[in-house]
């Protein structure tokens, strides 16, 4: 069961850039739900009825604060990068 979260938390936040996800948090909720809830009566023959307000374990949340920041840096670079070749250009 774990294994199968992980796969649904990579698949939600993969796929989505830091804005996507910064502007709608519950869209981790609902597509980990979705997928879990798939998966589980798949694999397990059970059933989910609700899934929500999904709290990620310390070393999840640590991985996605370097990626959130790493993700942050690389914007201000390009920012930059944009800044500088701009003003070169314009003198």
């Amino acid at each position: 069961m774990y294994k199968e979260l992980q796969f649904a938390l990579r698949a939600a936040v993969g796929t989505r850039t830091l804005d996507e996800l910064l502007e709608n948090k519950s869209v981790i909720d609902n597509v980990v739900s979705e997928q879990i809830k798939r998966r589980v009566a798949l694999r397990f023959g059970g059933r989910i009825g609700r899934c929500e307000d999904i709290i990620l374990p310390g070393e999840m949340k640590l991985i996605l604060l370097k990626w959130f920041e790493a993700e942050r840096l690389r914007k201000q670079r390009h920012r930059r990068r944009e800044e500088t070749c701009g003003d070169a250009f314009s003198a």
